[in-house]
């Protein structure tokens, strides 16, 4: 991405993982920026992939620090150009065609942050809408599946749990006195992706009631 700034050994730590396994490799994010927003934005966005910890398997891989093969890419397909969540599509193809994404923790980059704390919920939003479209199509949601998704959207389930996983990212880290630092603006920025979330499953319920596709013409 154009928005990261590697560490000096990060292509060597990518590479001898990648020899190592065969596999797809995520390296780590650090956050650049000491701003109040730039640590709860970081947080918020890329806890899972902090520098810290073992080397483990991913469900989703932060194409922002990416190592895949050439073979392994033409396995996979083209990342889609059109898509603002490209990185969870390609790691769905990825994993459904069999490939194992692995993390490396110690191959470092520090990704850059400029939004504003209105900008960020803003974004956080919209994002939430997007994945909850893209998640109900690639499970093909039944009406069953999209109203438990609302509940627990809606309702603080997920939130607590997402707030504990992040904890848990944050002491792995190292980080856990920044995580508390900023941790009402890093809830806020959940629960507006969940907010997100929530408005598209109310509305692919909404379409089947009124017996009309779900997804919608936009696919939300």
């Amino acid at each position: 991405d154009p928005d990261v700034y590697p560490e000096s050994d990060w292509l060597d730590r990518l590479l001898a993982a990648n020899a190592a396994t065969g596999h797809v490799i995520a390296g780590a994010l650090a956050c650049h920026g000491a701003r109040h927003v730039d640590t709860a934005v970081h947080f918020c966005k890329f806890a899972p992939f902090l520098p810290g910890g073992p080397e483990r398997d991913l469900d989703i891989a932060p194409t922002a620090n990416l190592l895949c093969s050439r073979p392994a890419l033409l396995r996979v397909g083209a990342f889609p150009a059109d898509e603002m969540q490209g990185d969870v599509i390609w790691s769905w193809r990825a994993r459904e065609v069999g490939e194992t994404l692995r993390f490396a923790p110690a191959a470092v980059v520090h990704h850059h942050h400029l939004e504003s704390i209105p900008a960020f919920l803003r974004e956080r939003h919209r994002r939430g809408i997007e994945f909850a479209a893209l998640r109900a199509g690639w499970l093909r949601h039944g009406a069953g599946r999209d109203l438990l998704f609302l509940l627990v959207s809606a309702l603080p389930v997920r939130l607590v749990r997402v707030l504990a996983l992040t904890i848990g990212h944050a002491t792995r880290a190292g980080a856990l006195r920044r995580l508390t630092w900023t941790l009402p603006l890093v809830a806020a920025g959940y629960e507006a992706w969940l907010i997100g979330e929530s408005v598209t499953y109310a509305r692919r319920l909404g379409r089947r009631l009124a017996g009309a596709d779900p997804a919608g013409p936009a696919g939300s």
